[in-house]
């Protein structure tokens, strides 16, 4: 099932009106931490799988993906794509609701980056619900990939360690990819557990057109007991 969207949205109303929160009121900020474009960490990537599907293997047969994710990747690759190329999904995606997520929270984005990506997003003026002191303002869809830091359907409270780990792991070499005009699917999705406004992970997924497999990963958010239990490398 394809959640509903808010694609797009007058980002300014958005801002000036944003949507009921529950538990925790958005807060409007100036200040810009998400932590795109941060140095690279040392932690290691999934290592690469043992052998290369054959040249003529389709990769979406050959992938760890969901029907779903399948499906809307090869829409991407198929030229099927009729929508903007970044599609913010529903703050009050009722699947989710039904398993006890918490209302007001960003539920994910998906993007179809045909011929390169769009220019830098606009720079972090909101802060979503569950964010503290400690924890930094983090984009589904990344701000240097033309994410939207003014909507509170991009933005998640994320450790600052995990932040650059999604931007070293993940962000950099979609972007890498797109700017070889490489034809590139990606999906970005946060977990959350019942009444807790904080992801407990993000689910990735990226399909590019030169990939030997399209394949999904999934990064955990380390804040536990009021901290992030992963320190951010100097």
């Amino acid at each position: 099932m394809r959640p509903p969207f808010y694609n797009p949205l007058p980002d300014g109303d958005f801002v000036d009106n944003p949507p009921p929160i529950d538990p925790i009121d958005p807060i409007i900020t100036t200040d810009d931490d998400d932590g795109d474009g941060e140095p690279p960490s040392d932690e290691p990537g999934d290592p690469p799988p043992d052998d290369d599907p054959p040249p003529d293997e389709d990769p979406a047969q050959n992938s760890k993906l969901t029907e779903d994710e399948r499906r809307r990747a090869q829409r991407c690759h198929d030229g099927e794509w009729d929508q903007d190329p970044i599609l913010y999904w529903s703050l009050d995606y009722t699947v989710y609701q039904e398993a006890g997520r918490p209302v007001g929270v960003a539920s994910g984005a998906e993007a179809c980056f045909v011929g390169g990506h769009p220019s830098k997003g606009p720079r972090t003026r909101v802060t979503p619900p569950g964010w503290v002191t400690g924890l930094v303002r983090s984009h589904l869809i990344a701000r240097s990939l033309g994410g939207d830091g003014r909507r509170y359907d991009n933005m998640v409270p994320f450790c600052p360690g995990d932040n650059r780990r999604m931007w070293d792991l993940y962000e950099s070499i979609v972007k890498t990819r797109t700017e070889m005009k490489e034809t590139v699917y990606y999906r970005v999705e946060p977990k959350y557990e019942p009444g807790n406004p904080v992801p407990i992970s993000i689910h990735i997924v990226i399909a590019g057109e030169e990939m030997g497999e399209w394949d999904s990963y999934d990064l955990p958010n380390s804040w536990r007991d009021g901290e992030c239990k992963l320190t951010i490398p100097h």
